[in-house]
């Protein structure tokens, strides 16, 4: 029969197979927003890493309860960042700061990819001229002026102030001067280094061709600088409208480093199942006579699982293992039973049914009042009566005191004494506040 127990029993232990799902969104850096979107948040406890720009990295820190009390446990999960999701982040992050206070080479990416570029300070979009030295347009009889290489301008001064042209001719860090006619095709020009202000050098002539400069389009007489569109300061608009061009990786350190929220998607726990050793206890087997017949061991664990949804981003598989071990007195393994059991988490507080305190809700109740008749009457220095003459007998005979001279003699000092009580009374209060010296 106890046999059959024990086979009952370890039937029920080995059937208890459950595990936890637990959320540990408190614990966590990733949210879900309304729309299902996934962001990074900054200000929760967990710690993080930016492993790539594509890629968070973060190590939590959640509190489970098991059969042996409160253990925390480190779990790391990488997130992936939603790159297509990005650009609308980075342009709600470019409005709220402004160019100055980001990073040049945010700033230089932002322009280049969405034609958003910062001027003085502010979101310029549009289009900034890129050449703003050079007219917008010029009459093509004019022709364009070589600068060096292969490069030529509409005008002459334009040439003659070639970087290239400056450096190989006069020296790095030249500077244009001045330009000389030597006829309608054909003109010197000078430059300067700026540590030889008063000396000018010979920068080697420019020629002029027919045609319209590279940065022009004909447009009949005229050439017109190509590429440049009416600017304006950015508005929502214009960075709804690039949303789609700004989804670039190169935006997440900026985000990452400012404690944005990052765009990414579903966590994933590295190392899935992670074991978590909860400890080991030995107790010696003994039979009815009390003797020592072997030991066994309790080896408990954690198995912790990737739970994590679509729409729970924060979830993870709890299950607790105990695997009992019996020896003999030669300690050879006699046995082995695994239990598995459900590890019940502590309820997380609602937090769609917020506490309300009233104050100041209990009416005013009027006071009762009372009229008390005193049962006394004072006069401005007391009242009484005289006692009666003292009596004395003596042996020679009897004798009589008349009190009334001591009552006259107390009633003319009872003022003084008054006076006295009074003055002692406030020399009291007035050296109980004095500042005690230190």
């Amino acid at each position: 029969m106890a046999y059959f127990a024990l086979i009952l029993i370890s039937f029920f232990s080995l059937s208890a197979n459950a595990s936890t799902v637990f959320d540990m969104g408190e614990h966590s850096g990733i949210i879900r927003d309304s729309n299902g979107n996934f962001s990074k948040v900054s200000a929760n406890g967990s710690i993080r890493t930016l492993t790539s720009n594509t890629a968070l990295a973060l190590v939590e820190k959640p509190i489970i309860q098991t059969s042996k009390g409160a253990l925390e446990v480190s779990l790391n999960r990488t997130v992936p960042v939603d790159v297509p999701r990005i650009g609308k982040a980075i342009g709600a992050f470019a409005q709220k700061v402004g160019p100055l206070s980001m990073a040049l080479a945010t700033v230089d990416l932002i322009c280049s990819l969405s034609n958003i570029c910062n001027q003085s300070g502010s979101w310029i979009a549009g289009g900034v001229d890129p050449n703003p030295s050079l007219p917008n347009s010029y009459p093509v009889s004019d022709g364009q002026w070589w600068g060096w290489n292969s490069n030529y301008y509409p005008d002459v001064q334009s040439a003659c102030s070639d970087t290239a042209r400056l450096t190989v001719n006069v020296g790095s860090g030249a500077q244009f001067d001045h330009y000389e006619v030597i006829d309608s095709s054909t003109y010197r020009c000078y430059g300067k280094l700026p540590q030889y202000p008063g000396n000018v050098y010979f920068a080697s002539n420019t020629n002029k061709i027919t045609g319209c400069a590279p940065q022009y389009t004909l447009n009949g007489s005229t050439c017109q600088k190509s590429g440049v569109t009416t600017s304006h300061p950015a508005t929502a608009n214009d960075w709804t409208a690039k949303e789609s061009l700004l989804n670039n990786s190169g935006f997440t350190p900026e985000l990452f480093n400012a404690g944005e929220s990052i765009p990414t998607g579903t966590p994933v726990l590295t190392g899935s199942p992670v074991n978590v050793p909860m400890g080991t206890t030995t107790k010696t087997l003994k039979d009815g006579s009390g003797t020592v017949t072997g030991t066994e061991s309790a080896v408990t664990s954690l198995s912790i699982t990737d739970g994590a949804t679509s729409t729970a981003p924060n979830v993870i598989n709890i299950t607790e293992t105990m695997i009992n071990t019996t020896y003999n007195t030669s300690n050879v393994v006699t046995g082995s039973m695994t239990t598995t059991t459900d590890p019940v988490q502590p309820l997380r507080p609602s937090k769609t049914d917020p506490l309300e305190i009233k104050f100041d809700t209990v009416n005013d109740t009027p006071l009762t009042e009372k009229i008390v008749t005193a049962p006394f009457t004072t006069t401005s220095w007391g009242s009484g009566e005289c006692p009666p003459d003292i009596a004395m007998n003596l042996t020679r005979g009897n004798y009589s005191i008349d009190s009334q001279p001591f009552c006259d003699f107390a009633i003319s000092l009872k003022p003084v004494l008054l006076l006295v009580a009074a003055l002692a009374g406030a020399y009291i209060v007035i050296t109980s506040t004095r500042p005690t010296a230190s």
